[in-house]
């Protein structure tokens, strides 16, 4: 009886590691970013600092809360501005009426003027604006959509597939984010953290209509496909974090939104839970020191 038990146990083990290793993603889930005043029904502002963070709860499904931020180069014409600072720098992420989301830079100055209070690349070789989605749990991001647009709307995806510990959102983005310039903000490749998902151009047929994108499907030339994970950075195009194959049409779009979708994790989140193993070891070697005592007592 011991002895069918322990082989029942083993196998509930192997159950449990198996469905823990390949575990569905967060569920299918939106955000939306119109905003009113300060935020749409699911957005309200969290940061007063320099940055003007707002925090965003899923507006369908049931998706994990989620922090968005603004950074911005702080580079001009193509070198280190006057103040001495390179790199991405912290910027204010900018809530435009019922289009989502635009990006100031103090580089470029808070009281820009349309279309330069967008999400934007402009001017060429100076200020490269994008938006930094942190999720309370990993998700597979699936659509992008743009609320409003000028010129032209392409803009570059990537992940954070790196090793994390339990950085504050602060810490994760002064060791991952500040002071990178767009050459060495995944010139470490795997080493970097960050991972190209793809560029998304407005003139591939495939995602028509402009303002909605369906990304991370590995359609894209060179683009990844259902990767999960927590960070994500949304970018005005930037030929400098890879696959520069879109035109150089300067690029001006406001974020309205974004969605996810059900997928089996591919990074991170391969391995089961520890704890939960753990739980389960401990039982099972329970199971055999009961079986071994049994015998010594026979």
């Amino acid at each position: 009886m011991i002895k069918r038990m322990t082989q029942q146990l083993v196998s509930v083990v192997a159950t449990m590691t198996a469905c823990l290793a390949f575990s569905p993603a967060q569920a299918a889930a939106t955000w939306d970013f119109s905003t009113g005043t300060y935020g749409s029904n699911t957005c309200a502002k969290t940061g007063s600092t320099f940055g003007n963070n707002f925090r965003c709860s899923a507006a369908t499904g049931t998706g994990p809360g989620m922090t968005a931020y603004a950074w911005g180069s702080a580079a001009q014409n193509g070198t280190i501005n006057p103040t001495g600072v390179a790199g991405f720098q912290q910027a204010y992420l900018s809530p435009q009426s019922s289009s989502g989301f635009g990006v100031a830079s103090k580089y470029e100055g808070l009281s820009v003027s349309a279309p330069d209070h967008s999400m934007d690349n402009s001017p060429v070789g100076n200020v490269t604006d994008m938006i930094v989605l942190h999720f309370d749990t990993a998700i597979a991001l699936s659509t992008v959509k743009l609320g409003w647009w000028q010129t032209d709307a392409d803009f570059t995806v990537m992940a954070y597939t790196g090793a994390q510990g339990q950085d504050t959102d602060a810490v994760f983005m002064d060791k991952f984010i500040k002071g990178k310039t767009t050459a060495n903000l995944t010139s470490g490749g795997a080493a970097s953290g960050w991972a190209m998902i793809e560029n998304s151009g407005d003139v591939d047929p495939a995602t028509q209509p402009g303002n909605t994108r369906t990304v991370n499907t590995g359609n894209a030339a060179g683009g990844a496909k259902d990767v999960t994970s927590s960070w994500w950075l949304i970018s005005a195009y930037n030929s400098g974090f890879g696959d520069g194959s879109l035109d150089s049409v300067l690029d001006y779009m406001k974020l309205l939104g974004v969605a996810s979708k059900d997928v089996t994790p591919t990074t991170p989140g391969k391995v089961p839970e520890p704890g939960s193993l753990a739980l389960a070891g401990v039982a099972l070697l329970g199971m055999i020191g009961a079986r071994r005592k049994l015998k010594q007592q026979a």
